[in-house]
């Protein structure tokens, strides 16, 4: 069978495109890759549905005027400052539900790449199941609020220096 130009133009295009998409496509700048080596992202993405995103909603943008803060371009902040990662495990939503320890560890490592990729420190060690059985010791109750506005104040904090 013999190609005629109009199938070579289409084949070549064809690859083009395809190159174009790899070259473009988005990819992380951080270590988001080697984060997710520790998660199974469809039983995290399971989790997120039937455990948080009834207040955070499906997008991870939250009801903020109901206090339920957005994660979408802000958790990852979290991170980086003092207190703000064992923030992030001790919330009630997080602590006082009824997943594993190896589950929970899995959910906030995804959330993290899903809602804030580019923020995750280079540095950044993953969450593991002993660290959220430790969290769990702990758990914030109604003093939650007050911890959350103390550490976006340092998160402003070091954003200004």
């Amino acid at each position: 069978m013999r190609l005629g130009p109009l199938n070579i133009f289409f084949m070549a295009l064809g690859l083009w495109l395809g190159l174009m998409a790899v070259v473009f496509s988005e990819t992380p700048t951080n270590n988001s890759f080697r984060l997710l080596d520790y998660v199974d992202e469809n039983r995290a993405r399971e989790n997120w549905m039937l455990n948080c995103q009834g207040c955070h909603k499906p997008n991870g943008e939250g009801l903020p005027d109901s206090g339920m803060p957005t994660l979408v371009g802000s958790v990852a902040s979290f991170l980086d400052v003092p207190g703000g990662r064992e923030y992030l495990g001790r919330v009630p939503g997080v602590i006082n539900n009824t997943l594993s320890d190896e589950e929970l560890a899995g959910l906030l490592n995804w959330l993290l790449v899903e809602f804030d990729p580019d923020a995750i420190p280079e540095n950044f060690t993953p969450y593991s199941a002993e660290e959220v059985s430790a969290f769990r010791q702990n758990p914030l109750g109604s003093e939650a609020p007050a911890v959350r506005s103390a550490i976006v104040e340092r998160i402003k904090d070091a954003e200004d220096n």
